[in-house]
């Protein structure tokens, strides 16, 4: 067994045939991958394989040349793809023998009507393995080690696999094999495409071969992670910190939060710490933009409510929208955006009214208002900023990128940046 202090490796390996074919989602990897770092183990790898007994046997026999801690999720149940049990067997070279204590549990919650041959196959394990009970649902965990590798296979309910994992975290801490978890410093970007920020920090990670960088983009935004992933002694947190340190520096404007806050947090940290409040006019984001704003806990201390305005009618009648501003200028128009938010703080007593209007296509563009195109407008205490944007995207992509472009529009306005950073 590798000792804590030149760090754990882990493999996961989720079983159904569900979720090879893409027939369902899972969430059970990510939550133990999760668990696994918090306690300081490094997981290299994630698979997913098919109730199949050979293939379950095939990943489990590699995965435990490559890795000290194997854990399995799924296949323990009691229905005839449930072959978890029968892959460990074969693994281990042993038969499946029946568990008393967990057959006398199983016997006493078998269902009225159920099949007691199916059922009670949950309570055979392979010889020598040791049993996981915790009385939240029937089928128990399994626990054992094989060529120096510790093998647990978890129910793959998510309930009942997050509380068998008190278990799985005694016998790791029984072994020495909880550590702590890697020193991590997270940034959130907008404005910037993958390519851009992966070319701006290159230079840092050549600098600092041992710190591990993870960019992950989504339509709205990009979230970036500094991990030293080396584990035990070899760790260094302040590798970690001054390779973030520099990322800052060459990121510069690019950076809403230096500590993992969403964008809708850092807004409602400025706007409570400033005291100002604020009122939405949404045309092309349908309401996401108020959405975003009202998911953070307490946002109703600074944001009064907002008006979703699609129709030119609804701009007018609601926000006091001229007639003749939308005719002449049209509804996409940075003249509409200013009307709208002057409208949105008016009517709702705001002190900063923000607003967007644009094309999200994939119809109602024009050569001169193509796709993509959106304005945004804010309408603070004493003066009113407008700003263009062009998204990339399908009709989804443009609304989220737009929604959280004009989120980010109020953090820099909010901060003193304006309309260029």
């Amino acid at each position: 067994m590798t000792p804590a202090s030149v760090g754990v490796r882990a493999a996961v390996i989720v079983v159904g045939t569900e979720l090879t074919q893409g027939l369902t989602r899972e969430s059970n990897s990510i939550f133990l991958s999760r668990w696994l770092r918090e306690r300081g183990i490094t997981v290299i790898a994630v698979q997913k394989t098919p109730d199949d007994i050979g293939l379950i046997a095939s990943a489990i026999n590699f995965l435990s040349s490559q890795a000290e801690l194997v854990i399995l999720t799924g296949g323990l149940g009691s229905t005839h793809d449930d072959v978890t049990r029968e892959a460990l067997a074969e693994v281990l070279g042993v038969p499946l023998v029946r568990h008393d204590p967990a057959y006398q549990l199983i016997t006493e919650a078998m269902p009225p009507g159920a099949d007691s041959e199916s059922f009670l196959r949950q309570a055979y394990l392979p010889q020598g393995a040791q049993a996981m009970i915790t009385g939240v649902g029937t089928a128990p965990g399994v626990s054992f080690e094989w060529r120096d590798t510790m093998l647990f296979a978890l129910p793959g309910v998510p309930k009942e696999m997050e509380v068998m994992l008190a278990q799985v975290e005694a016998e790791l801490e029984g072994k020495a094999l909880v550590g702590a978890p890697p020193p991590m410093a997270r940034a959130g970007l907008i404005g910037a495409s993958e390519p851009e920020v992966a070319r701006l920090i290159a230079p840092v990670l050549e600098a600092y071969p041992e710190v591990t960088a993870n960019i992950l983009a989504t339509p709205e935004q990009i979230s970036l992670t500094l991990m030293d992933l080396r584990g035990g002694s070899a760790v260094d947190e302040s590798l970690v910190q001054s390779a973030f340190e520099d990322m800052l520096v060459r990121l510069g404007k690019l950076v809403f939060s230096a500590s993992g806050a969403s964008l809708p947090e850092v807004v409602g940290i400025l706007m409570r710490d400033i005291g100002l409040t604020l009122a939405t006019a949404e045309s092309v984001t349908a309401g996401q933009i108020g959405v975003l704003v009202a998911s953070v806990a307490g946002a109703s201390d600074y944001f009064l409510g907002g008006v979703t305005s699609y129709a030119n009618e609804a701009k007018e009648s609601l926000l006091g929208v001229q007639k003749a501003t939308i005719e002449q200028s049209g509804a996409v128009s940075e003249e509409t955006a200013i009307a709208m938010a002057e409208g949105a703080r008016r009517v709702l007593g705001a002190d900063i009214g923000l607003a967007v209007t644009g094309v999200a296509g994939p119809g109602g563009a024009r050569p001169e208002k193509p796709v993509g195109l959106v304005y945004t407008s804010l309408a603070l205490p004493d003066r009113t900023m407008t700003f263009k944007d062009v998204h990339r995207g399908d009709r989804g992509s443009v609304q989220q990128r737009a929604a959280f472009r004009a989120l980010d529009h109020l953090r820099r306005s909010l901060i003193g940046e304006g309309a260029d950073g």
